[in-house]
């Protein structure tokens, strides 16, 4: 057992939720015992003792005036701290009247159910001048105390010169306001969308949500094996008669694609986006959003009706815990799935503890507080392998001694194993001029390596660009990498491009092809043409370079096809790749074990034809036997199904 997990387990037994002394314990363990502590930490260690106890009403009132507007933390922490508690609201209209503390108070107070402010201070802050995320915190306090007589107000900012994503909220909350909360104005959204919202009325079983990327959009900006996942898992289980609604949060900020209300990837399976303005799609931004997504949240499903049996959030963060605290307003049983992430990566391959900065210790701090708070307020819990259970959750969540009114399982991910449904000309798709870098026509009949992946340094892509390149591996193998996108890229997938197209140099050209991402369909098309093909001097091998995969549906839809794969030591890929046998495990944490690795592997003799025969027929026959998209599709049905059928509900935590 590692130096977290030792301490996990001391804090849980030594000490009660409203005691400060535990938090602050984790706390300082995650800056390397740094001292004195980093005062957000401290507050947001405090904080979170309140939260569970009944603090008197001086000692939250103190904390009001030192933490109010300090960080996006603090004020996150402060709303679950002073949650209904009306004998504050007082000290919140004291402390929040100055304008540089409005917003940040109008954000408290709807987080914590309060309503302190009327409607003339509310009507004097919502000035066209403010800050975009300043003017959204007091639109939605407006929305939440129910002040309708400033609909008209609030109507009259999508006339200013404001973001799209604050225009957008102000006509749909002036049109909720005038309807008096009733259900979602669907003419409303058509108009932010500039197209018609066909969203059908299906009795859905289940609701899940996605906030990193858009399954519609594989590979593009967050978009990768979880966007593939919720998309085919969704339609597999409306195919058995478990209608389906996916939320999916669309960044009415960044805006880079257009917002299409709902679509229908499959019969029974709705996806429904929800616009939503954030500074970043990721757990920062998500930290100063968890309102706006709570709100967005109350929407999607009022669109669609009620009459769900779960709601499945995926992610520690506080996105999901938004929708996961909207889910418990309206009695829906919450299923989350647990991951000992951020947990496994706070300490070195040794065990020992690595310190991180204040940011990141503060980030960590809140994505690990939020795992337990899922967990406690879970009826369904759900791991990814069938052993994740015993080999690695107990040690990071000790509360899992006791699941007592919990349903458990653990389910394999699942690929589909059926022969791609599209058929693709593969030196017309890899060879096409208008790609910079693209694959020379005279190089089409070389072996290549092969990658599929959202852009992200998480994803290894430059360290795989820069193995092959500094290396002899280019000279024997083409390099393709697929995803991305490349013609209007985020800010992060923008440096990435850059960073490989730094790497070009002459004798690379007509070698090296990076194609954006493309239809799931398409990369199964091009993974059954690499797998059944035999190139010259040897074969296509499929390469995951992620510094870690939580499982790896990309490398599993590899082996459906019969490839065969290099996949990361790190994660999940342990479980069902065996080296030597369906696949190689290599050491993907640098860009020199990397190269390391792939130069020690790929050699003639160890990849050739026959060398590699026995090996992708054990690639398939494994995602066959264990990993088929049908397969988890049944076990996931049994469980929602079990998880509706138990009664009671997690803790209030």
């Amino acid at each position: 057992m590692n130096q977290f997990a030792e301490l996990r387990s001391q804090i849980y037994i030594q000490h009660a939720p409203d005691e400060p002394q535990g938090y602050r314990r984790l706390a300082l363990a995650l800056t390397g015992e740094r001292r004195p502590l980093d005062p957000v930490l401290d507050a947001m260690a405090r904080l979170s003792a309140h939260a569970h106890g009944n603090a008197d009403t001086a000692v939250l009132e103190a904390e009001l005036r030192a933490c109010l507007n300090v960080s996006p933390y603090l004020n996150r922490y402060l709303a679950d701290a002073i949650r209904n508690r009306h004998d504050l609201e007082d000290a919140l209209r004291r402390y929040g009247s100055e304008p540089a503390s409005s917003a940040a108070a109008a954000a408290v107070a709807v987080g914590a159910g309060l309503r302190p402010f009327d409607a003339g201070w509310t009507a004097d802050a919502l000035r066209a001048d403010n800050d975009p995320e300043a003017l959204l915190n007091l639109i939605h306090y407006a929305a939440e105390a129910g002040l309708s007589e400033l609909q008209h107000k609030i109507r009259a900012l999508a006339d200013e010169p404001l973001p799209w994503g604050v225009r957008a909220e102000a006509v749909l909350t002036a049109a909720e306001l005038a309807a008096a909360g009733g259900p979602s104005p669907v003419a409303e959204l058509a108009e932010i969308a500039g197209a018609a919202v066909s969203c059908t009325a299906l009795d859905f079983q289940l609701a899940q949500s996605v906030f990193y990327g858009d399954p519609s959009r594989m590979g593009k900006g967050g978009s990768g094996g979880m966007g593939t996942l919720v998309r085919e898992l969704g339609a597999a289980l409306a195919g058995n008669d478990m209608p389906v609604l996916t939320m999916v949060c669309y960044d009415s900020n960044a805006r880079s694609y257009p917002l299409t209300v709902c679509e229908q990837p499959a019969p029974g399976h709705q996806l429904v986006r929800m616009p939503v303005y954030l500074s970043g799609q990721n757990p920062a931004g998500f930290v100063r959003a968890e309102h706006r997504i709570a709100r967005a949240g109350e929407r999607a499903l009022r669109l669609n009706g009620g009459g769900i049996s779960a709601l499945h959030v995926r992610f520690l963060d506080d996105a999901s815990r938004a929708v996961a605290r909207v889910a418990r307003g309206r009695g829906v049983p919450l299923v989350t799935t647990l991951t000992p992430d951020p947990h496994r990566s706070i300490c070195s391959t040794e065990g020992a503890i690595i310190p991180s900065e204040a940011e990141a210790a503060r980030q960590l701090f809140n994505r690990i507080l939020i795992g337990d708070q899922l967990l406690a307020w879970s009826r369904g819990v759900a791991a990814i392998g069938r052993n994740a259970f015993a080999d690695e959750l107990i040690d990071y969540f000790p509360q899992l001694e006791d699941t007592r009114g919990k349903v458990l399982a653990a389910i394999d991910e699942g690929v589909s194993t059926a022969p791609p449904s599209t058929r693709i000309d593969v030196a017309a798709l890899l060879c096409n001029p208008q790609l910079q870098p693209g694959l020379a026509p005279e190089r089409i009949d070389a072996p290549m390596l092969l990658s599929v992946g959202r852009l992200s340094p998480i994803k290894g892509q430059l360290n795989l660009v820069r193995a092959w390149s500094h290396s002899d591996l280019w000279r024997r193998y083409n390099l393709v990498l697929v995803g991305g996108d490349i013609s209007a890229p985020s800010e992060e997938e923008g440096q990435i491009i850059e960073q490989i197209r730094a790497e070009r140099r002459p004798q690379l050209e007509g070698r090296l092809c990076h194609l954006p991402a493309q239809d799931n369909a398409v990369v199964r098309a091009l993974l059954a043409w690499s797998a059944e093909r035999q190139p010259h001097n040897g074969a296509d091998i499929y390469v995951c370079s992620s510094l870690k995969e939580e499982f790896g549906l990309s490398i599993l839809e590899a082996m459906a096809a019969g490839m065969p794969v290099c996949a990361p030591l790190r994660g999940g890929a342990q479980t069902y790749v065996r080296h030597g046998a369906n696949g190689f495990l290599i050491d993907t944490r640098s860009q020199d074990a990397l190269q390391r690795e792939l130069v020690a592997l790929l050699t003639p003799q160890r990849t050739s034809i026959s060398a590699l025969a026995d090996m992708k027929r054990q690639a398939r026959q494994t995602v066959e036997q264990r990993y088929s998209l049908a397969a988890m599709a049944g076990e996931y049905q049994r469980f929602y199904r079990r998880v509706a059928a138990q009664e009671g509900d997690g803790n209030d935590g």
